[in-house]
Formats: structure tokens, C-alpha cells, sequence
């Protein structure tokens, strides 16, 4: 079996692929990558919904493959990494705030794209009202404009939830970034040796 080449310059620097990074950091960041492209497809998507165009099929398998894609993203790249933390790996808190953020636009977005396609009472009219009902209902707010049909009620559910573990990763971020870090001893440098017995 060939040992497989290494990726070409362009396809690094499109993949963020870093020779210096670790596996997982650029497996996460090649995920923060898709997610970023799912996101603008899903905005144009949107856009365009108004003068009836689309990019991507209204169907349920789409809308509950992209809120599937959310969940993972968020689980994978902002709930898992702080739990990595050692005294040889700690994530850069940016990075924490910047896949956070990343994964808040792509759950309201992809949870958009399922509330088009359920009976909202009153109706949704636009693609707005739809991101604007996910961004209420993942804050968790519920102004009570909008409300999805009795029989969908618990599709909103889990949005609800994931709102609330946004926010407590957030608040974890910002406590993860005001920490001190005090450098790990060099190995063996201080390393304690027992005492010799005086006779």
C-alpha cells in the first residue's frame, strides 16, 4: 500500500490544513470550513426565496440533514474541544469564540430551513420569518408571534435546548480566556529524589 501525499499548497490552504496543527485541530478546522459554506448557501438560499429562486431543495430530508449537520458541527467542534484540554494541548479561546459563533448562524440557519417546511401558525410569508422564528426560538425568547402546529411543537424543542448550551459554552469561553496559565516545568528539571539516610 503507497503511503498517501500530503495535499498540495492550494488544497491546504482551502482545506486549512497547517503542518504544525495536530490532526484534530485540522480536522475542526476543515469542519469550521464546511460549516462557513453551508451557512452562505443557506443565506443566498434564503435570499433568493424571495423572488421564489432556491438553491437548495425545500424537501424534509434537506431540512433534517442540515439540522442533523448542526448538531454534529456543534458537538464535535465547540463541546468536545474543551474537554481536550491538558497540559500539552489548550485551545486558543479566539478559536473557542469564533467555532461558538460559527455554530450559533448554523443552527439557526439549518433549523430555519425545517421551519419552512412545518405549518407555523400564522404562516410564514418570507425566508425571514422562518430564520426569524429560529433565531427566537434558539434564543429561547419565544415572543409568541409565530408558533409551529401542535403536532410540531417538539421540532422546536431540541433548538431550544442547543440555544441554552450555546450560551453556556460562551460563558465558558470567556471564563477559559481570563485564565491564567502557568507553564508546565521543563521534564525532569525538577524532579524530587529521595533523601539519603545520615548515619
Amino acid at each position: 500500500m503507497k503511503p498517501r501525499r500530503p495535499p498540495g499548497p492550494l488544497a491546504r490552504r482551502l482545506l486549512g490544513f497547517r503542518p504544525t496543527s495536530t490532526p484534530g485541530s485540522n480536522m475542526r478546522r476543515l469542519q469550521t470550513r464546511i460549516a462557513w459554506i453551508v451557512i452562505a448557501l443557506l443565506a443566498v438560499d434564503g435570499a433568493l426565496r424571495a423572488w421564489d429562486a432556491r438553491v437548495l431543495p425545500a424537501n424534509p430530508l434537506t431540512a433534517l440533514g442540515l439540522v442533523l449537520l448542526s448538531m454534529v458541527y456543534f458537538a464535535q467542534v465547540v463541546v468536545l474541544v474543551p474537554f481536550l484540554t491538558s497540559n500539552r494541548f489548550r485551545p486558543k479561546p479566539e478559536r473557542l469564540f469564533i467555532d461558538a459563533a460559527t455554530s450559533v448562524v448554523l443552527n439557526i440557519l439549518c433549523f430555519s430551513m425545517l421551519y419552512r417546511l412545518l405549518p407555523l401558525r400564522p404562516p410564514a410569508q418570507t425566508a425571514y420569518d422562518a430564520i426569524y422564528f429560529s433565531a427566537v426560538t434558539f434564543s429561547t425568547l419565544g415572543y409568541g408571534d409565530f408558533a409551529p402546529a401542535v403536532q410540531f411543537r417538539l421540532a422546536a424543542a431540541p433548538q431550544a435546548i442547543l440555544g441554552n448550551l450555546h450560551l453556556g459554552i460562551i460563558v465558558g469561553a470567556a471564563f477559559f480566556a481570563t485564565q491564567r496559565v502557568d507553564p508546565a516545568p521543563p521534564p525532569g528539571r525538577y524532579r524530587v529524589t529521595p533523601r539519603k539516610r545520615r548515619r
